[in-house]
């Protein structure tokens, strides 16, 4: 969510979540606290599954529902979430919109992938820590090839929120922020509970 405010649109108001995993209703109910969601769209390996997790947000402000083929939707959606452990990318470049905002939760190993090569070509890179530039595969397997270089990533989350802006200046272009887990994150979340 903290990645959303700074990378998706103000207006950003449709969400596809890839995933149907435990995070995947956390993942939608985050984006939608800083975004003014108004449709949510699931998709999942098990059809079944995806209804579930539609299920379980239906008392919220948004509508939701369960779709069964990814390319359905994900060029019409402002922010796209991919929570999994898929090891072939879910999210194909040549399917998607222009100025959408790709939030890459999975991948958290360098045999997985949920984005093409394309996709992390063409898009504005953002990372949570930099060393999701060796943890994940998303980004290590292109890293890898030259396809994309370490001055590639415009920035961390860290000089996000230092910077406190992000202005994107090329509208055609998507952002792409990839997550591998920050163990000052799970800190930070523990003092403040701590300190309640």
């Amino acid at each position: 969510a903290l990645a959303s405010h700074f990378l998706s649109k103000n207006s950003s108001d449709s969400l596809l979540m890839i995933g149907t995993g435990a995070l995947s209703t956390e993942l939608i109910k985050a984006h939608a606290t800083v975004r003014p969601i108004t449709k949510v769209f699931v998709w999942g390996r098990n059809f079944a599954k995806a209804e579930k997790v539609c299920h379980a947000l239906s008392d919220c402000s948004f509508d939701v529902r369960p779709i069964k083929i990814i390319k359905e939707k994900i060029s019409e959606v402002d922010i796209i979430s991919c929570a999994t452990l898929a090891t072939e990318p879910l999210i194909l470049n040549h399917e998607l919109g222009q100025n959408q905002h790709i939030d890459l939760v999975g991948s958290f190993k360098k045999n997985m992938r949920e984005a093409d090569d394309d996709v992390i070509k063409n898009s504005l890179l953002f990372v949570d820590t930099k060393e999701a530039l060796h943890e994940s595969g998303d980004l290590s397997q292109p890293l890898a090839k030259g396809i994309i270089h370490e001055s590639d990533i415009k920035n961390d989350l860290f000089g996000l929120c230092k910077n406190n802006t992000f202005e994107r200046e090329d509208y055609l272009r998507n952002t792409v922020f990839k997550s591998v887990g920050y163990a000052l994150e799970d800190l930070v979340a523990a003092n403040y509970y701590f300190d309640k």
